[in-house]
Formats: C-alpha cells, sequence, structure tokens
C-alpha cells in the first residue's frame, strides 16, 4: 500500500506449444516502456571483430603476431572494412591511466587516437571497453565524466563490464550513453534487460549466460542448445560465437583451457540462431580468409530482421531458426551431442524460384565432420529451391547447418552496349533512338561510344518490345553507367509505363558530373531499391 503512486517491473509468465514459441514471442518487448529517444537513426545494428580472442595468434607464415597494440587493431579494421562489417571492438586493457575524466596513458605501442583516425578513413566504427575495478587505472573519474570522454574520442559505443546487477548504475549508464548517440553493451553478469530494445535500443546487446569461452571455458554443444532457449528469453545476447580455428583455439593467450566442441557449421549457425543487433566474431581475419566460403555466410548475414520462425525447437537436443531480412532467408539449425537430420520445410518462401547457398557439416565425406576430432572440416555447394520444398538438414554431433535463401538471379534479357546504335547484343529487343540523341566516340565509360542526350525529349524508344519486359511490380533490375551534368532538373535513367500513370516507373539521379554506375531494382513485392 503506497499513499501515492509507484512504478514496478512486469513479471510475465510465458506459455506455448514449444520452447520455440517462447523465444520468438514479443510480449515481453511490448510490456516495455515505450521508445524514450527522440532520434533513433544513429543506432547502427551489425557485426564486429574482437581483439581479445585474437591476441597471441601468429599467421600461418608467422610474419604476424596479434597482441594489443596499433597495428594489430588497424590490420583488424582493414578486414572489417573488406567485408563490410560495421565494427571493430577493441577490449581490455588499451589504456593505462584514466584520471579525472582523462586520457593519460595507454598501453604501449598502442595509440586509440591513431586507430580510430585509420577506422574513419576505412568507414568502419570503434566499439571500446570499459570497468573501473582497477583504482589505480581509474582515478577521481566519474561515470558523466567516462561518457564524455568516449564522446570525444570518437567511438561508436562502450562496453561496459563488471558493474554486476546494480538496476540504478545500468539505467543511468543506458541514458547517459544514448545521450551522447552511443551504443552500450553489458558484460560480466549484467542486469536483465528484458525488453529494452523498444525503450533505449542502444542498449544494443549484453552477455545473459555463458559467453563463448567466458572464463576461458568453451561451452558444450548441449549447453549451447539450452542456452538458445532459455536465455535469450530476456533479449538480445552477446555470446560471441563464430571461432574458425576450432582445433588450435586453446593455443591462444587468452583462448579456453578446455577444448571448444563445435564445428565450423556449427559456429556459423550459433551466430545466427542467438539474436543481437551487435554480432561480435571472435577470430582472426586469417582464419575467415581460410574459410572463406564459409565466411560468406557471416559476411552477407544481416543483424536486424523482418521476421523469425523457429521451425524447431526441442530442450536440450536441437534448434532450427529461420530469419529474413527483405525477400532473404538465413536458415540455421544446431544439434548437440547427437547427430540427427531434420526436415525444413520451405513454405514460407513466396513463389518462384530461389538460389540457395548451404554451409554443411562434411557428413558425407571420407572423414566426417565431428564436435570432437574433426571440427573444422565442412562443404558448401548451391542450389534452387521453391516453397514446395523440403529440405535435409543433415547434422554430425555437435554440428550445424545453415542456409542462405535469396530469389533467383536470371541472366539478363537485353543489353545494350550503345556502341553506335542501340541494339540488344543478346537477343533482339532494339531499340530506336529518338529526339536528336547523337552517339559519342570520344566520352564512352565502356567500349568505343556512348549515347549523348541534351535533356530535351531525347530517348531510346523500345515500345515495339513492351510485352517482353517485366512491367507494374514484377521483380527486374535496370542497370547501366550514367552521368549528368545537368544542375536543377530531373533527368530519368530509365522511364516506362504511362505518364503518371499505375506503370509508370522510373530512376533518376544527380550525379555531379561523375560517371556512375545506377542500378535499380525491383524485388517483386513491391519495394523499389536504388544503388550507386
Amino acid at each position: 500500500i503506497a499513499a501515492g503512486s509507484f512504478l514496478t517491473p512486469w513479471r510475465v509468465v510465458l506459455v506455448g506449444d514449444s520452447p520455440g514459441d517462447l523465444v520468438v514471442s514479443t510480449v515481453s518487448v511490448n510490456l516495455a516502456a515505450p521508445l524514450e529517444l527522440s532520434d533513433t537513426s544513429w543506432i547502427k545494428p551489425g557485426k564486429s571483430l574482437w581483439d581479445w580472442r585474437i591476441n597471441g595468434y601468429r599467421t600461418d607464415d608467422r610474419s604476424f603476431s596479434y597482441g594489443l597494440n596499433t597495428a594489430s587493431l588497424n590490420r583488424m579494421v582493414d578486414f572489417a572494412s573488406a567485408n563490410e562489417l560495421q565494427y571493430v571492438l577493441v577490449d581490455d586493457n588499451w589504456w593505462t591511466l584514466i584520471r579525472n575524466g582523462a586520457l593519460i596513458s595507454q598501453a604501449g605501442g598502442f595509440n586509440i587516437n591513431t586507430v580510430i583516425s585509420h577506422a574513419d578513413d576505412k568507414d568502419v566504427d570503434i566499439l571500446l571497453y570499459f570497468d573501473r575495478r582497477n583504482a589505480s587505472r581509474v582515478q577521481n573519474t566519474t561515470d558523466t565524466q567516462l561518457f564524455d570522454l568516449y564522446e570525444s574520442l570518437g567511438v561508436s559505443g562502450i562496453k561496459y563490464g563488471f558493474q554486476g546487477d546494480n538496476a540504478t548504475f545500468t539505467r543511468a549508464a543506458v541514458s547517459g550513453v544514448a545521450a551522447r548517440e552511443m551504443l552500450i553493451n553489458f558484460h560480466d553478469g549484467p542486469v536483465p534487460l528484458t525488453g529494452a530494445r523498444r525503450t533505449i535500443p542502444s542498449a544494443i546487446s549484453r552477455e545473459v549466460g555463458w559467453a563463448q569461452q567466458d572464463a576461458r571455458s568453451a561451452f558444450a554443444p548441449t549447453d549451447f542448445i539450452e542456452m538458445a532457449m532459455i536465455n535469450t528469453l530476456s533479449g538480445p545476447f552477446d555470446q560471441t560465437n563464430g571461432i574458425y580455428d576450432i582445433h588450435d583455439i586453446t593455443r591462444r593467450v587468452r583462448g579456453p583451457r578446455n577444448q571448444l566442441y563445435s564445428t565450423v557449421a556449427g559456429e556459423n549457425a550459433r551466430v545466427l540462431i542467438i539474436f543481437s543487433g551487435l554480432a561480435v566474431l571472435p577470430d582472426a581475419p586469417e582464419e575467415y580468409q581460410k574459410k572463406a566460403e564459409m565466411f560468406e555466410f557471416l559476411r552477407e548475414m544481416p543483424t536486424t530482421w523482418d521476421e523469425t520462425r523457429i521451425l524447431h525447437s526441442s530442450l536440450p537436443n536441437y534448434i532450427s531458426t529461420a530469419r529474413r531480412s527483405g525477400s532473404e532467408w538465413f536458415v540455421c539449425s544446431a544439434t548437440n551431442e547427437t547427430a540427427r537430420t531434420l526436415s525444413i520445410p520451405l513454405d514460407f518462401l513466396d513463389s518462384g524460384t530461389h538460389q540457395v547457398t548451404y554451409y554443411e557439416d562434411d557428413h558425407d565425406g571420407a572423414t566426417p565432420t565431428h564436435y570432437i576430432d574433426n571440427r573444422e572440416t565442412y562443404q558448401v555447394r548451391t542450389g534452387t529451391v521453391t516453397s514446395t520444398d523440403t529440405v535435409s538438414a543433415i547434422m554430425v554431433a555437435g554440428g550445424g547447418h545453415c542456409m542462405w535463401i535469396r530469389h533467383a538471379v536470371r541472366d539478363p534479357i537485353a543489353h545494350w552496349p550503345m556502341e553506335n546504335n542501340a541494339n540488344d547484343v543478346i537477343g533482339s529487343l532494339h531499340g530506336s533512338v529518338q529526339g536528336g540523341a547523337v552517339f559519342d566516340t570520344s566520352d564512352a565509360k565502356e567500349g568505343s561510344a556512348a549515347l549523348r542526350l541534351d535533356g530535351t525529349n531525347d530517348w531510346v524508344n523500345l515500345t515495339a518490345h513492351e510485352a517482353s519486359f517485366p512491367l507494374g511490380d514484377s521483380a527486374r533490375s535496370v542497370a547501366g553507367w550514367y552521368r549528368s551534368n545537368l544542375g536543377g532538373s530531373n533527368p530519368s535513367f530509365f522511364h516506362y509505363g504511362s505518364a503518371g500513370g499505375a506503370g509508370e516507373k522510373s530512376a533518376l539521379w544527380q550525379t555531379g558530373g561523375k560517371c556512375r554506375w545506377l542500378s535499380m531494382v525491383i524485388d517483386g513485392d513491391g519495394e523499389h531499391n536504388c544503388f550507386l
């Protein structure tokens, strides 16, 4: 009983027909307080390399050894940039003294400003660790001063460790960091943040259980299955899966003291199955490069989703998760220490033929993959599927199975190189030049000529072939080299359909006098995307 009003947290009992029903339930998110931020455009989920587990790794030719130094972090930034990873996470021990809110000294051979500058040049953002357990390294510095320091350095987020079950600190830290437009990721037994991604989504992830190799102890396949269906109920989970150097990870400075029992396909599957706005990848760039076919899955995998389905779930045995981003599906399964095959109906796909890449354990090889004694073998294959197909996800003991499914890529139906005419060099969909457009042999981006239009009703007439083109909202792509020197006008790169009518489709772009490759993609669901 209270004289005035008061707030209490929700206590939720979830009920479902399977464990997977609980994993995809949005009840806890819907019960959380509404969004508190007026602008969320700066919050960018993504994937990150992480230096902590890489330290001590040596390249095969022994020419480079990773450590806490500028050269190592810059090398990680280069790999992140080349593979479109959004972040690099710099963990503990990078500073030696912070006093009165100022950075006084850093680890020998390491300069955070140099790393951030290099990352800026490569379009990669830096996340930076902090904890205040060692009083000799952090002196007379409040969290407000700390957050100001991190903001002044130009980092995009903070990984905060070892504050424990302190709700007052957690609430203040989330709000304080968000006010400076930085992400925050809590580690080492933090307060549960169930539903917080609705209220303050800049609380991007947290360690909500046993992260892979935490306290230098790797978990078993059964442990993973249990955490995937229990720990994840409280929200995003930074579990740091994705080790490819499975046999030799114990040799690292901060590798596990016990063996990591998993497979490469299983590691891929774990990254997708565990939902997190920040997917932290813990292995060395060289290991991902060695297994580039498998890393393709992690490189292409988003971290935000339009739809998630749990196709199979059994505690503590197995789980299958399907996540959709746009028109692409990423489907992964993982098993405990028992080999098994799961049937995956693809009835969630839309109509038409889809291209699929399978990332699998080498279950039928001469020496099959096994989570104990042959952990790094795998197979990658491609094919096509439709919504009526069912895939057999074959997994070895402790392994996994992954699929990347997207609309099938068709061969072009026409190609007009504009080599002194508007002829189609693939087929017979030839065009005729109208309105005084001319061919220019002095300024071609490719080939010997380009079509020059003066911006006054110049065009190529393809009306005779209208029946051969996908119209309306049918899936298609139109691409080509394009340059506009016109100032305030809006030239059309391509345009067809009755002007102002339902079938009208066009792409407009100002290129500032530069030649650009422009692609207009309509995905079949009515969504139009322009790529430059």
